[in-house]
């Protein structure tokens, strides 16, 4: 053909301007009657197919949804093409012979196929705020055209032909041989590849529309009022795929999909297709979920009942409690969890499992991500998709107790998911060069632990004179303690896969899992299983193991969740006074967990870095920052369970660290943490110090603030570890410290307090010119007496001490900043040189 005949080519908007002309009238055609004919419904299936990637690009989509006619046309052959396809539809026109019924049937597959693929890329574009609202509207209309309700009518037709083909597979043949049997093998082979590829079409047609139709229950800037236009459409949206049970039908038919003896699929990769499948199943769940998670959030601000929120809540929650949907949920996250892990499947066949799909990412040597792969054939580093994880953990803390897997599984399954995060973090450190410290400290918390249980009744005979002053062999106790093994995750269950999850879903997965954990574990009731008490065992392993593997990560978002919310007050803990022989039972779960430890590591790390997610995280657990309550009381009483308690070479090094905290910590901050935001590891042991204080005085009501101040922190700290501490403490706070600590505040207009500093650095002074800063037992044994001795030139330690303290706080009684600097001063100091000794 010469040049001069040939068509211009037309430019892609020329393209999209001249099939939208024509869908009109292709839609009324589709109509009419008598009904097109097959040349019709090629030529519109082609159409549609050339629209199809203007969609994409953004070329057509924003003219399409400019233009009514072309709207109302492509929602009016979706509507059609659906309906003809219909189980009780009426037959194919004309000659009636089964040939041209299939090939019409086909036409008109082909046609809703490209109209469903159509409609769902048009409502997943990215558009400007004008066209957003316009394809929210388009989504809106097809919602009413029923869709789902079609979908779900042809796979509800289409699964008892599959289930009889698993019926038909066990059941033996009598009386068939030779060339019958071949025959009938070869019809039963035909029949079943008619089937079962007929159910993957239906699905492959069926869920991009319905992944398109959930795509605005994704709701990341929270939940919709009820009556706007998104929440309208929230509220349609759930009682359509209510109404049809969509989710069930493609969720049984998927699991039909994969039993063994549903393998024959020569029209294509059937691996692949239920890889398609499973991901897009995966997605519109997990949509599912978020949307009744927010709708629940929303409940505050309506709390009625039968309020909107509440309604939608509940309806989404049922959506995903259907017995389909909740197996094909269990046996995705199950293959997952194998996979990652080669933990056990809970009874799933093994054969099963092996044609479950598990969706992963292969990671590049830069930790980059590829497309989605199929683990189940690859090896490497791959990085494991969470939504098979998430979406189970979900169900499995929305759904009924008493179905499969039960209380007890569903408990394994969720500690299982937290020892995966664990994993997951500990891997993504070890590529970052940080694993080898991660390690060591795992091997220390957990191995001192063991180390400590096992030494335990070796030592408390030969401690019990030094524990009896504290009250009653402490260490005993302490050393009685169960210490319940960390479980390690098992090796991967392909030779070399190396599967991990992405760092961005390790924390939502963890507070899921383990406030899921806890809800079933929590809080120790009276005749428990012993599982369930090796359960919140285990929730504190997880937690310490949390903080140790993961929370150094850079991560986005806020602190995990925590099981130290459930630690009950323990009452009155009076230094010096005699103890029960047993923890109280929420302490005991904790320090078998290794609370202890994980809280020491946390305050020393905090330490060192005090806008580290570390030192927050202390500070929550110790919830000094509440407003409700003495946060002085809350931490001593801490401190003094675990260390009345804990194993006794963990005790010390958590004094130690609270010494240490002491002697670098910056006065003036100390003394300014107020919120969250400024508290300094320092102020923990502070508030210890201090509420050991405030509880000796609500008790005895005798005892003065002076003479307590200088008698308890030494005292109280040889009670916890007992021979750890020397009878010559050494005082850090020397004379050259206070005096410039004096001209700091002087400088600043607090007068009061640099008298005061000025007259301890004088007192200091003279103990330095006598050559000894120290202070023994017997000279603490007559503090309080002391105390009663007016101060001067030549007083004594630690009469002049408390003589000095008097004046300062004599000093500071108007100016409420002042008083808190007067009330630190020499417990700071006193603190610091009796815990000076265990700093090794």
């Amino acid at each position: 053909m010469s040049s001069s005949t040939q068509q211009p080519v037309l430019s892609r908007p020329a393209q999209a301007a001249a099939i939208l002309r024509s869908l009109p009238g292709l839609a009324e055609r589709l109509r009419a009657s008598p009904p097109p004919s097959i040349e019709e419904l090629r030529e519109l299936a082609a159409r549609l197919k050339e629209l199809l990637p203007l969609i994409g690009d953004g070329t057509a989509a924003p003219a399409l949804l400019s233009n009514a006619a072309a709207r109302a046309a492509l929602l009016n052959v979706l509507a059609v093409a659906l309906r003809q396809l219909l189980p009780s539809s009426a037959g194919a026109p004309g000659s009636g012979a089964a040939r041209e019924e299939e090939l019409w049937l086909f036409c008109y597959t082909s046609v809703a196929f490209w109209g469903s693929i159509c409609c769902s890329t048009l409502l997943t574009c990215k558009l400007s705020p004008l066209h957003s609202k316009r394809q929210l509207g388009f989504l809106l209309r097809l919602v009413r055209t029923q869709p789902l309700q079609c979908c779900a009518l042809r796979l509800a037709d289409v699964g008892p032909e599959l289930l009889s083909l698993q019926q038909a597979e066990g059941e033996p043949q009598e009386g068939a041989r030779g060339r019958a049997a071949s025959n009938a093998a070869a019809r039963a082979h035909d029949r079943q590849q008619k089937v079962v590829c007929g159910a993957s079409d239906m699905l492959v047609q069926s869920l991009p529309l319905v992944f398109a139709l959930a795509v605005p229950l994704d709701a990341g800037g929270g939940p919709p009022s009820p009556h706007n236009e998104l929440g309208q459409l929230w509220k349609e949206l759930a009682s359509a795929f209510r109404d049809s049970c969509m989710l069930e039908h493609v969720a049984r038919t998927l699991l039909l999909l994969l039993l063994p003896s549903q393998r024959v699929q020569p029209a294509g990769d059937g691996d692949s297709d239920n890889f398609r499948h499973a991901s897009a199943l995966g997605s519109i769940i997990s949509r599912i979920s978020w949307m009744a998670s927010f709708s629940a959030l929303a409940d505050d601000a309506f709390p009625s009942a039968t309020s909107e929120p509440s309604t939608l809540a509940a309806a989404l929650l049922e959506l995903l409690s259907g017995r389909c949907v909740r197996h094909a949920v269990l046996v995705l996250g199950v293959a997952a969890l194998c996979a990652a892990d080669g933990g056990p499947s809970y009874g799933l066949p093994s054969e099963l499992l092996r044609h479950v799909p598990v969706i992963g990412q292969r990671e590049g040597p830069d930790g980059a991500r590829g497309e989605a792969v199929d683990l189940r054939h690859t090896n490497g580093r791959m990085v494991l998709e969470s939504l098979a994880v998430e979406n189970m953990v979900h169900v499995l803390r929305r759904g009924v107790r008493s179905r499969p897997p039960g209380r007890q599984g569903t408990l394994a399954l969720l500690l299982r998911v937290g020892r995966l995060v664990a994993a997951s973090g500990r891997a993504h450190l070890g590529a970052c060069g940080g694993s080898a410290e991660a390690e060591t400290t795992a091997h220390r918390e957990c191995g001192g632990s063991a180390c400590g249980s096992r030494s335990g009744s070796g030592c408390s005979s030969g401690s019990g004179s030094g524990s009896g002053r504290s009250g009653g062999g402490g260490v005993g106790r302490r050393q009685e303690q169960t210490t319940v093994p960390p479980q390690l995750p098992r090796p991967p269950a392909t030779p070399g896969l190396q599967l991990r999850l992405g760092e961005a879903a390790l924390r939502p997965l963890f507070n899921a899992a383990l406030e899921g954990a806890m809800e079933l574990c929590f809080p120790a009731r009276p005749a428990e299983r012993p599982e369930r008490a090796a359960a919140r065992v285990e929730c504190w392993q997880l937690f310490a193991a949390y903080t140790r593997d993961v929370l150094p990560l850079p991560l986005d978002g806020g602190l995990p969740c925590s099981p130290v919310q459930h630690l009950r007050d323990p009452g009155a803990m009076l230094p010096g006074a005699p103890l029960p022989a047993s923890p109280p039972p929420s302490w005991a779960d904790a320090l078998a967990g290794g609370w202890l430890p994980c809280l020491e590591r946390l305050l020393h790390r905090g330490g060192e870095d005090p806008a580290g997610p570390e030192m927050r995280l202390a500070v929550s657990a110790m919830a000094l920052f509440l407003p409700d309550g003495e946060p002085s009381t809350r931490a001593w009483r801490h401190f003094a369970v675990l260390l009345a308690y804990g194993e006794p070479r963990q005790a010390a090094v958590l004094v130690a660290t609270l010494g240490k905290l002491l002697y670098a910590a910056d006065l003036s901050a100390l003394l300014e943490s107020t919120t969250a935001d400024n508290w300094i590891a320092a102020a923990a042991a502070m508030c210890a110090l201090e509420g050991a204080v405030e509880e000796w005085e609500a008790a005895s009501g005798a005892a003065t603030f002076g003479a307590m101040t200088a008698a308890l922190p030494a005292q109280s700290a040889a009670n916890w570890v007992g021979p750890a501490t020397g009878a010559q403490a050494q005082f850090p706070w020397w004379p050259q410290q206070l005096q410039a600590l004096a001209s700091s505040m002087r400088a600043e207009g607090w007068d009061a307090d640099a008298d005061g500093a000025e007259a301890l650095a004088a007192l200091l002074q003279s103990w330095e010119a006598d050559g000894s800063v120290g202070v023994d037992e017997g000279e603490l044994a007559g503090a309080e007496v002391g105390a009663k001795v007016e101060g001067g030139a030549s007083l004594q330690k630690p009469m002049g001490l408390l003589a000095a303290w008097r004046h300062v706080e004599e000093c500071s009684a108007v100016v409420k900043i002042e008083q808190r600097f007067a009330l630190a001063l020499v417990p700071v100091a006193e603190a610091r040189g009796a815990l000076h000794a265990c700093s090794c």
